[in-house]
């Protein structure tokens, strides 16, 4: 096993350990990269019941960044050492941005991996997607591609052994679900106009309260962009009504997360001038009060979070 590497720039690990009754916390941070390029939007592969299939040892993927080229690139990470090692180059092209890369593992039928990330190589941004069957990651194919930007793409959080495909993305002004199992089937679960423009969604099958959330920012023209969702129980084909997560807070950046095998839902709230990083469950969705405050810092530029499966991963950049 190779050392961790150890290059310029700005990734930290942050493990945060919840206790299943009062979920005290407790923080290590712990820088992971070093290069001479900035790391950005850290993301771990996603995996079934949040744990590792067949000893794999996981992978976290980021942006490698600089000043004509924003590549995804990845890294090995050993739970058992701690360790991340092995830095792979999955997309990389000249004069081309490719970002905010979200990774999953599949286990039904044959066991696969498979990448989704923006991409602006062909002028406008398109969903590029890469599939890994064990023999390496092939060469980049579009997902979703339109005249509109396709953005923000994820999979549905969730933790069961189906072999179903859920993917959120944003395209236009709107947040569309395309799932894929027998059939193939895109729905429209925010719609958006000139005037309102939903993005970042973020979705999680909920197992504790049986339902699907999905949660998107919501910007209207002079406010504040604050987070919304909606939801439906397993075997529903109806949508709630779109509610608001917290009220009268400014907050962007939603993304649902196992820390404990129990789902949370971190985003950034940037009141009062200062970066306020909480978690919140789905059941407490519009209760005051009831998310958790993880990290308050008025010298955080931006964050990032991605949890294995209770570890978080946070970008920082000062300025």
């Amino acid at each position: 096993m190779m050392s961790p590497l150890k290059y310029f720039s700005s990734a930290v690990l942050l493990c945060i350990f919840f206790s299943i009754l009062s979920h005290a916390q407790v923080y290590e941070t712990k820088q992971i990269t070093d290069f001479d390029f900035d790391s950005r939007n850290p993301v771990f592969l996603q995996y079934p019941l949040n744990l590792l299939w067949n000893y794999e040892q996981t992978e976290l993927f980021f942006e490698a960044v600089t000043d004509s080229i924003t590549s995804i690139c990845s890294m090995k990470y050993d739970a058992l050492s701690d360790s991340f090692y092995q830095l792979n180059y999955i997309s990389s092209n000249s004069n081309v941005i490719n970002r905010n890369a979200n990774g999953k593992y599949f286990t039904v039928g044959s066991d696969y991996k498979m990448l989704l990330w923006e991409t602006n190589k062909n002028g406008d941004w398109d969903i590029a997607s890469s599939i890994d069957s064990g023999n390496g990651w092939t060469p980049q194919s579009y997902l979703f591609s339109s005249p509109e930007d396709e953005l923000d793409a994820s999979f549905i959080l969730d933790f069961d052994y189906s072999n179903s495909i859920e993917i959120l993305f944003s395209e236009g002004n709107s947040v569309l679900l395309y799932s894929k199992n027998e059939t193939e089937k895109t729905e429209v679960i925010f719609q958006g106009s000139d005037s309102l423009n939903y993005f970042s969604p973020t979705g999680a099958n909920s197992y504790y309260i049986d339902k699907l959330y999905i949660v998107a920012v919501e910007e209207k023209i002079g406010e504040n962009p604050k987070l919304v969702y909606r939801y439906k129980s397993f075997g529903d084909t109806l949508w709630s009504d779109i509610e608001v997560i917290i009220e009268n807070t400014p907050a962007i950046k939603p993304k649902f997360t196992d820390p404990d095998y129990e789902t949370f839902l971190s985003f950034e709230d940037f009141s009062s001038g200062i970066k306020k990083i909480h978690l919140i469950k789905p059941e407490n969705f519009g209760i005051p009060g009831a998310a958790i405050s993880l990290m308050e810092d008025s010298t955080v530029e931006t964050s990032e979070f991605s949890s294995f499966p209770v570890m978080l991963v946070n970008n920082r950049f000062e300025i």
